[in-house]
């Protein structure tokens, strides 16, 4: 994971990133640093991302604009930082777990956003599935937020911000739109595997006005969190590390769940899922 923040985001059908425009980062009391620059996904492969906060060593507010590490002890302190360096400094074996800030560029965030403010009362109770208390429904083919997230642009920065070995592409599983209202979560568990390579499962948010948190413990057991703000994007990797929901204890959450892919092999998960029945009637 990333320790500073972007400023702008990945532009769809644009002929390519538009330009680079300079901000100032918000303070982060636990580990000052100096305004970082802002970027596009597409043009860097470690664009500076929020980094992710040891559980362990919880920062006292969840609604810092920057997620820090901050420990409760001296002790817990000297056990998180190191945890913290390896992670980022891990570049053979990418982490399984990456967040995107700032992944759109606004004019598209804002066309992904009014979509689904105008699809909202559509959402129904989902079925068969671990979360509970989740609302969403597939998204149309001929949506706009479907065209903006599945577009060459979008498939170009995330293969190269997900340092995947050959291009990914989106899949033709449909994405869905979903909201968690107050109460709403989804337990421990790990995506299942739908190609004969494992596939990103791409979590775009659109919204996020709530206390909820995604949580996820890496290969050596140490636990993480992430806030998701809007305009983000948190992609995790298919049968790698157990991650969770946590409950919304206030305001709600909207996203839309998307698969990138490098694969074309589906295996029989892949059928199995988008045969079931998935949101109420």
């Amino acid at each position: 994971m990333q320790s500073a923040a972007c400023a702008s985001g990945v532009r769809s059908g644009g002929g390519g990133p538009a330009t680079r425009r300079a901000s100032r980062a918000a303070p982060r009391p636990a580990v000052p640093r100096p305004p970082g620059p802002t970027c596009w996904p597409a043009q860097l492969p470690a664009c500076p991302a929020a980094a992710p906060r040891c559980v362990a060593a919880r920062a006292a507010s969840q609604q810092q604009p920057g997620q820090r590490l901050a420990a409760a002890s001296p002790l817990l302190q000297r056990v998180a930082r190191p945890q913290l360096a390896r992670q980022q400094q891990q570049r053979k074996k990418p982490p399984a777990v990456v967040y995107l800030p700032n992944f759109l560029h606004p004019d598209d965030f804002e066309t992904v956003r009014r979509e689904f403010r105008q699809l909202s009362p559509k959402l129904r109770a989902e079925l068969n599935t671990v979360a509970v208390g989740r609302l969403g429904c597939y998204l149309p083919r001929d949506s706009p937020s479907v065209a903006i997230l599945s577009s060459p642009e979008v498939a170009e920065a995330l293969t190269e911000r997900l340092r995947a070995p050959t291009p990914l592409r989106a899949s033709d599983f449909p994405m869905e739109l979903r909201t968690y209202q107050s109460g709403a979560h989804m337990p421990w568990h790990r995506d299942e595997q739908l190609y004969d390579l494992p596939q990103w499962e791409c979590i775009y948010t659109v919204e996020n006005s709530s206390d909820s948190v995604t949580q996820w413990r890496d290969e050596t057991g140490a636990l993480w969190e992430q806030a998701t703000d809007a305009n983000s994007l948190l992609a995790v990797l298919a049968e790698a590390w157990d991650h969770r929901v946590t409950p919304a204890r206030r305001g709600s959450r909207a996203i839309i769940k998307l698969i990138y892919t490098s694969s074309g092999t589906k295996l029989p998960a892949f059928h199995a899922n988008l045969s079931r029945e998935a949101y109420q009637d």
